[in-house]
């Protein structure tokens, strides 16, 4: 996505919201039996500025997540 904006602080890095979202998610649900079912969740998150991109007095940014989750569920 671009996001091109006009430069009013000369400190600010160019470019800066620039970026691509990509989210890889696995679901998986287990039905155990009597009315009982065990869910799991993966998500992952990753956030990274470029590498031809200027960041000014800054470090590179770069952040990355794994996220699980799990329930048991009861139907009555």
């Amino acid at each position: 996505m671009d996001g091109s904006t006009p430069q009013f602080n000369i400190l600010q890095p160019l470019d800066s919201l620039q970026y691509r979202y990509q989210q890889p998610v696995a679901n998986i649900v287990v039905d155990i039996g009597h009315n009982l079912a065990w869910n799991m969740g993966w998500n992952y998150y990753q956030y990274a500025k470029g590498p031809d991109s200027f960041v000014g007095p800054t470090a590179r940014r770069y952040f990355h997540a794994n996220a699980v989750t799990e329930s048991l569920r009861y139907e009555f």
